[in-house]
């Protein structure tokens, strides 16, 4: 069970029950030790990846070296956005005319070509080629990198530390639209491994990589599953994209679909505006229309790429819109309150009402909490 400390005077009571007291010091030291690693691991559950743009090298300006560099950024992309690595050789994606598909495009300071795509266009043609797609809001992925070069390989690569290999990690993710984050402060290589949760107890996808000869022993954890692969950089950032493409960019994003979902919490014009808006800013979402309003819930069919189960999991990057199980554990858990001088819960002060009769209602899908 983890430790709580509460400050009572000059003293401080460790975790629940104990009759162990130490100097109010010593606890500060602690908090201040939890407080600095809480702080190293602080990180967005979730990123916005540009899914549409990216740059390419190029031979020269010539029409033939443009049009191949043209060919080039169309396989990127597919790969991106779909997030399966084989979308680079798909044949429908090969056969493509990459000129259909881009809106703009322009040359870098170094002479690289910068392509930016239409994104219905290129959704379109992914369907067409039979491949999912891979929402834009994805979860930041926390690296643990350890290198001898770095302390001897007893933690991480920090975040203000730049070591080469940390470059390519950063060039890989690019590529592949993951968000990644480096530890703020010292983490070993035990801490790194139980990093798993962020402070808000949400899943928190965490790569690993120990030195091991030449290369790295590779562990990707997400949402308690594990995946392990043994290479160089590229193959650790290849091994977590490719298992957070198949959690967020599912089969049933291979074409549109139409969904309904009911969502409760809807209490006022301007909830069921945030909800609109928000609902329509996601990447999986194509249309938003009201089917029915009961009370403070919404009926609503959605065209989007996934079903519910995925929307679930976009939704749970920030939070808003959550599950029904959520909110009532939530409510549960304020039935209690803590006495901190000497660590016991208490029962709240029962209150009993006498509710109208009502009619259960269709179950709600999702609550709304802007």
């Amino acid at each position: 069970m983890t430790k709580r400390f509460f400050i009572t005077g000059g003293w401080a009571r460790v975790g629940r029950g104990s009759a162990r007291v130490v100097p109010a010091l010593l606890a500060l030291l602690a908090l201040s030790a939890l407080s600095a690693l809480s702080a190293s691991l602080a990180q967005p559950a979730g990123a916005a990846v540009p899914l549409f743009e990216t740059t390419v090298p190029v031979k020269s300006t010539a029409e033939a070296d443009k049009t191949a560099a043209l060919r080039e950024a169309l396989r990127a992309i597919a790969v991106r956005v779909s997030g399966r690595r084989g979308a680079a050789g798909n044949a429908v994606i090969n056969a493509a005319d990459p000129t259909r598909y881009v809106q703009q495009y322009g040359w870098s300071a170094d002479r690289a070509l910068k392509v930016g795509f239409d994104g219905r266009g290129i959704e379109q043609l992914l369907t067409q080629a039979g491949l999912p797609f891979w929402p834009a809001e994805r979860p930041t992925t926390l690296v643990a990198l350890f290198l001898p070069a770095v302390a001897d390989g007893k933690r991480a690569v920090f975040a203000a530390e730049r070591p080469a290999e940390r470059a390519v990690a950063e060039r890989t993710a690019a590529e592949r639209g993951l968000p990644m984050a480096w530890p703020g402060g010292a983490l070993t290589p035990a801490q790194a491994a139980a990093a798993v949760a962020d402070e808000e107890g949400r899943a928190r996808p965490v790569l690993v990589g120990v030195p091991a000869g030449a290369a790295f022993d590779w562990t990707f954890t997400c949402e308690g599953a594990s995946s392990r692969g043994h290479g160089d950089v590229r193959v650790g950032i290849d091994l977590a994209a490719d298992a957070l493409a198949a959690l967020y960019g599912p089969d049933s994003t291979r074409a549109l679909g139409a969904t309904s979902v009911r969502v409760g919490g809807i209490d006022s014009v301007g909830s069921y505006a945030e909800l609109i808006k928000y609902l329509e800013s996601l990447s999986m979402v194509r249309g938003v229309a009201v089917e029915e309003a009961s009370g403070d819930s919404l009926r609503l069919r959605l065209t989007m790429h996934g079903d519910k189960a995925l929307l679930r999991r976009i939704a749970a990057l920030d939070g808003r819109l959550q599950p029904p199980t959520a909110t009532a554990a939530a409510t549960a858990s304020g039935d209690t309150t803590l006495d901190a001088a000497n660590d016991t819960a208490e029962p709240a002060d029962p209150v009993i009402l006498t509710p109208p009769p009502v009619t259960a209602g269709p179950a709600n899908d999702f609550i709304w909490r802007p």
